[in-house]
């Protein structure tokens, strides 16, 4: 183990940065094998982010600055997605030993630590009942099995999904997975183009309700003359998030009320003329009423 007391962590980052590709090596072994190493070296560095951002966590510092873990790291540099994951595991941290373990020694990847934080998490709401200990540590083992045969973060969540409705379904008061609204999920981040990502998990349902509100408000509307539309149908993608603005619009309570002959959304009554007050007529500021003698 490096002594930080005596090796400075700005001493292995200048090592780091001086390490490069091998020149002499025409079979490619010799950079495969480097590239290895290179991944456990980013794993464990993954596991140290996750530990001093527990450790913060421990401290308050961002609570104390009135802010948030998550808030902090970003600030320092980290990316959304990265500091999401990071203060997610940190959560976890005393919970999963097995998972914590191998992450330390770089045997798995941040995400897939987060996958088998994120499975635990649905085992525990699927079930019933409180899970057990023993329960406990059986679940995590089969994940970190997953994960050590190479099984992708996707494929340890549908493991872990099946694990939990397994619970679901032999408990006497067990509720389906497409009615639990415990695993109601809705999340956002923004891309790299500066626009709004948004994925929601919700229950049958709600989410056949929500399918078939925006297709409606996404139908494409007649020109204002009634003729239909020239230009070409959009993919249902696109179509959708159409009805998820016009959706959006009527909700925000500014004025926006979404009208299938307005789908823009937007209030024109306040822009027209009482039907009572005809131009230049009485009533007008420009009417002026003469007087014949």
């Amino acid at each position: 183990m490096i002594d930080t007391a005596t090796t400075s962590i700005d001493a292995i980052l200048d090592h780091l940065i001086e390490i490069t590709p091998p020149t002499d090596d025409p079979t490619g072994r010799t950079t495969c094998e480097q590239l290895n190493l290179l991944r456990l070296i980013r794993n464990t560095v993954d596991h140290q982010i996750v530990s001093h951002t527990a450790q913060l966590d421990e401290l308050r510092v961002a609570e104390k600055a009135g802010s948030t873990t998550k808030k902090l790291l970003i600030e320092m540099g980290f990316a959304p997605a990265v500091s999401t994951r990071a203060t997610r595991i940190a959560d976890a941290m005393g919970t999963l030993s097995k998972a914590e373990a191998y992450a330390a020694d770089g045997r798995l990847s941040a995400e897939v630590v987060d996958a088998i934080v994120r499975g635990i998490t649905t085992i525990e709401r699927r079930s019933p009942t409180a899970l057990s200990d023993e329960d406990h540590a059986i679940y995590e083992t089969e994940l970190v099995t997953q994960a050590l045969s190479g099984a992708t973060p996707p494929e340890i969540q549908k493991h872990a999904q099946m694990i939990g409705n397994t619970i679901a379904d032999t408990s006497d008061n067990g509720i389906p997975a497409s009615d639990d609204r415990t695993l109601d999920t809705l999340s956002h981040h923004t891309t790299e183009d500066s626009r709004v990502e948004i994925h929601a998990n919700v229950t049958q349902v709600v989410g056949e309700k929500f399918i078939a509100m925006i297709d409606e408000r996404g139908v494409p509307r007649p020109e204002p003359d009634g003729s239909p539309r020239s230009t070409l149908s959009r993919p249902d993608p696109s179509r959708r998030a159409g009805g998820a603005v016009g959706s959006s619009c009527r909700w925000s309570g500014h004025g926006h009320h979404w009208h299938p002959q307005n789908p823009s959304g937007v209030d024109h009554s306040r822009h027209r003329r009482p039907r009572h007050t005809p131009l230049d007529g009485p009533g007008h500021p420009r009417h002026r009423q003469t007087t014949v003698v």
